[in-house]
């Protein structure tokens, strides 16, 4: 099928508010996936990008600067993001030259809703380290949650130019990409991905829905069994062949996969869509 051949429209939306829901948890736990978690001066060797400009620095100014922001750090663990941004900022009253502090203080506003005060401070921190990776990813994550995406693609692009197996810059540029209907530069982007981490369930099934998304519903199942195989505990796979079976009629195939997505997954409200097309399947 034609890539540039149009979906019937619900179906396109569907998909890209998959991707784009994918996107979102990306940009709320990428200590582990996509976004930096609060750094720590005690913890240098783990952030080696961040190390020079953690380094305390001489004067009375500077140590009380460094006690607000290891108490920043702390009520970033506790989920207290207003509590970070007031040290973060007291951080930044005595010391404004500590880059991590305006990317915490960055990623604390993104935390509370408040993207134009993260998109400022992101923009501070690259005046001080244009070269650091973490700063234009966390930008690009403010500008994609407020649906500037251009401004987004341009920001995640910059960060896999320096950090090119940059994994959450990766997979958002092509989420990005994918919020504009350009879908054969998401594809693209995740072809790469998948190739770089291939043992990346999550990789595989964003390359399925961009190209469900651009028609190519053949290539869309082949990949969602590909996130299966890679990982058999991805709820959403099964959900998203599911809808594949049953817009082709093959309510039986159809079913099978509804029911094993709601043996795994945890949303009520897709399990019971789940739920109602399998029994009605009549299988």
């Amino acid at each position: 099928m034609n890539p540039n051949t149009p979906l019937p429209t619900p179906l396109r939306l569907r998909t890209l508010a998959r991707l784009l829901l994918l996107a979102v948890l990306t940009m709320l736990t990428l200590s582990t996936v996509a976004c930096t978690g609060p750094l720590d001066y005690t913890k240098d060797d783990e952030n080696p990008a961040h190390a020079a400009s953690a380094k305390p620095v001489k004067g009375t100014n500077a140590k009380r600067g460094r006690e607000h922001f290891l108490a920043g750090n702390e009520h970033m663990k506790q989920k207290d993001y207003k509590a970070a941004v007031r040290a973060y900022s007291k951080t930044i009253k005595a010391d404004p030259t500590l880059k991590d502090a305006w990317l915490n203080r960055g990623i604390a506003w993104m935390a509370r809703h408040r993207f134009s005060k993260g998109i400022g401070d992101f923009a501070e921190a690259l005046e001080l380290d244009p070269k650091d990776p973490e700063i234009y990813f966390n930008l690009g994550n403010s500008y994609a949650q407020v649906a500037y995406y251009e401004q987004a693609i341009k920001s995640y692009q910059k960060a896999v130019e320096l950090n090119p197996k940059h994994r959450g810059a990766m997979n958002n540029l092509a989420n990005s990409y994918a919020a504009l209907k350009q879908w054969d530069k998401a594809i693209d982007v995740l072809e790469r991905y998948t190739q770089a981490f291939p043992d990346d369930a999550t990789g595989w099934f964003n390359l399925g829905s961009a190209h469900e998304g651009s028609g190519d519903g053949q290539a869309a199942e082949t990949l969602f069994k590909k996130c299966i195989q890679i990982d058999p505990s991805f709820s959403m796979s099964y959900y998203t062949l599911g809808e594949i079976y049953q817009n082709r009629d093959q309510a039986c195939e159809a079913a099978r996969y509804y029911r094993k997505f709601v043996e795994l997954s945890k949303d009520e409200i897709l399990i019971r869509k789940a739920e109602s097309r399998a029994n009605r399947s009549g299988c």
